[in-house]
């Protein structure tokens, strides 16, 4: 913006709204953290390659995506698309997407023409399509392509008429979050409540009561600009700077850097195995993760934070305490795990789903979703909620299937996500099954729990 010829003091006026950029992970792996994050109160950008039909298959596709059934240029716009409207406010037609097409300068004026009309063509009719912005750019990535500069002022534009934009808040407010702000660039990414607390209680900001801090606090929430919770668990600790929460579960996906000592070590080897093909994280690899960042940072940041750190991504369900329960007399040599769905990799195993001594009930259970989207980060987060019901013990976790205990050892069922339908089967050892109203009274309100919380637009029967 700045360098666009407009000023600092021209920043944060109702012309030049100051906004902030988020770059998502494309990959399949990243899915389930992309609800940490999707406001309504943002403005989208689908970046799309004009070299990608929409009816042609994607080359080099992440293996977790088959589970969303993503094979074609349409498929993966449509899935952008409803992962931000499912994680919004219903029937508003926001928030608002900008479609914006790469390597113009590898094709011509009346393909790009053509390109437009199809993808106008491929959404219309479609729950999103009254998102989509009516204008779509097509640019070819250099610095002096003068659509970029369109590009911007449009998003400026889009931005201005949002519904929030312009309104009214306390200047106090705005002086807590200056506060804030200098303290994150001191690179202080936490604070502890009560820290802000005697920051807000400044004559020129003067928020004196926990309450109305906390208020403010989720403000600045759902607006992006921090992570607060204002819940029993979280609520002693602020994140000033949210991308600290990717940066941290970056550590235990898929990044070398922090998978060095697998090659020397045979046990972390193991324990980085487990992770990979089970989802099962124990406590000490996280541990040694973890000091391996500090050192490279120079700072005991995640070890410090580290409570606090697995709440948050427990929150997301990013990740669930899978620790089995054992008597108290097992408690010193019980060692500590954690389930992390979006990491299962192994692919299911028939025999071990529908063992030979259970009968599979005649009629199985449907969960449809609308649009034909269920995605697969909605699933692993109902696995979650599952491990932390039923344990992980006796059950048996694959990437877009499982199979769970119930509370009566001779009856389990089997969930599996068929594109965008989830199937549920009771299993029994003899063949009466007395478990199906049960399973399906809990799956009601697992699945009821995560649209209330996380994606409250998505729609099944």
């Amino acid at each position: 913006m700045l360098k666009a010829g407009i000023t600092e003091d021209d920043l944060g006026t109702a012309k030049y709204p100051r906004l902030s950029f988020w770059d998502f992970g494309g990959q399949a792996t990243y899915y389930g953290t992309h609800h940490c994050f999707i406001t309504y109160q943002g403005v989208y950008i689908i970046v799309m390659s004009l070299l990608q039909n929409l009816s042609d298959p994607v080359p080099h596709q992440d293996k977790r995506a088959s589970l969303d059934n993503l094979t074609t240029g349409g498929d993966y716009l449509d899935h952008w698309l409803n992962s931000v409207r499912s994680h919004t406010l219903q029937n508003t037609g926001r928030p608002p997407a900008i479609i914006v097409l790469t390597h113009k300068d590898k094709v011509s004026k009346t393909y790009i023409r053509k390109y437009k009309k199809r993808v106008r063509d491929h959404i219309k009719g479609k729950a999103v399509e009254k998102m989509v912005m009516p204008d779509i750019f097509a640019v070819d990535n250099t610095a002096n392509d003068s659509t970029v500069r369109n590009i911007r002022n449009y998003i400026r534009q889009v931005a201005g008429g949002l519904p929030h934009m312009g309104k009214e808040i306390p200047i106090s407010w705005l002086h807590l979050n200056s506060r804030l702000k200098i303290k994150k660039n001191k690179d202080d990414q936490f604070c502890k409540f009560n820290e802000i607390l005697e920051l807000a209680r400044d004559p020129d900001i003067n928020i004196t009561d926990r309450h109305t801090l906390a208020m403010v606090l989720t403000f600045l929430n759902d607006r992006g600009d921090i992570i607060f919770f204002d819940e029993p668990s979280l609520r002693d600790d602020v994140t000033l700077q949210p991308q600290v929460m990717i940066d941290v579960f970056k550590t235990i996906i898929t990044v070398p850097e922090y998978q060095q000592d697998r090659q020397t070590d045979p046990e972390v080897r193991k324990m980085w195995e487990r992770l990979e093909q089970v989802g099962v994280l124990s406590d000490r690899l996280l541990t040694k993760i973890w000091e391996k960042k500090d050192r490279q940072q120079n700072k005991p940041f995640l070890l410090r934070h580290k409570s606090f750190l697995k709440a948050l991504m427990e929150k997301f369900y990013l990740i669930c305490n899978a620790t089995p329960v054992g008597d108290a007399s097992d408690e010193a040599q019980q060692e500590e795990i954690y389930f992390v769905p979006a990491l299962l990799s192994c692919e299911r195993d028939n025999a071990k789903l529908y063992p030979d001594n259970m009968h599979v009930c005649p009629q199985a259970l449907y969960f449809v979703f609308s649009e034909k989207f269920l995605p697969s980060g909605m699933f692993c987060r109902l696995q979650a909620l599952c491990v932390r019901r039923f344990g992980l013990q006796d059950s048996r976790v694959y990437a877009g299937c499982a199979r769970f205990p119930t509370d009566y050892d001779e009856q389990s069922f089997v969930l599996t996500k068929v594109n965008h339908i989830l199937k549920v089967e009771l299993l029994s050892s003899s063949d009466v099954f007395t478990e199906g109203l049960r399973v399906r009274k809990f799956l009601s309100s697992a699945l009821f729990e995560i649209k209330e919380k996380w994606i409250p637009c998505i729609q099944y029967t």
